[in-house]
């Protein structure tokens, strides 16, 4: 028993180590000016209901936002120019199950309809001045 919480602790502290090193160098990207490229999770509401949230990456490209599944095919693409922001929030309640609970969730409209957008703490200034540029 002993053996079985000192792996688990040591497996935890080793993948928390992990994650945050690819954090800061993520972070540390986005400050040097490079292209918005950040790994979020996407939802869309349709006909009312919530929709699931999908895990991929986002990336700006020519006043573009284009948001790529990490399985599967198809994606979106959001046209800065249109896209309001309605609101920001954090994870509430069973969200957290689907979303990391740091990140910020960003529900936005565009002619297409209302999505939302849960962005990481480290790119969420990034993704605020991406979207105010397209204002």
């Amino acid at each position: 028993m002993v053996l079985d919480v000192l792996s688990q602790f040591v497996g935890g502290v080793l993948t928390g180590r992990s994650a945050g090193r690819r954090d800061r160098r993520l972070a540390a990207r986005h400050e040097a000016g490079e292209v918005f490229d950040v790994p979020c999770a996407l939802r869309r509401p349709v006909a009312g209901r919530d929709g699931r949230w999908r895990s991929g990456r986002l990336t700006e490209k020519d006043a573009v936002l284009l948001w790529q599944p990490a399985q599967g095919g198809g994606g979106y693409t959001l046209p800065v120019g249109e896209l309001r922001v309605l609101a920001t929030r954090a994870p509430a309640g069973a969200e957290a199950w689907f979303v990391n609970r740091d990140c910020t969730i960003h529900r936005l409209h565009s002619r297409a309809g209302a999505v939302e957008i849960a962005i990481p703490p480290w790119s969420a200034e990034r993704f605020g001045e991406v979207l105010r540029r397209g204002a």
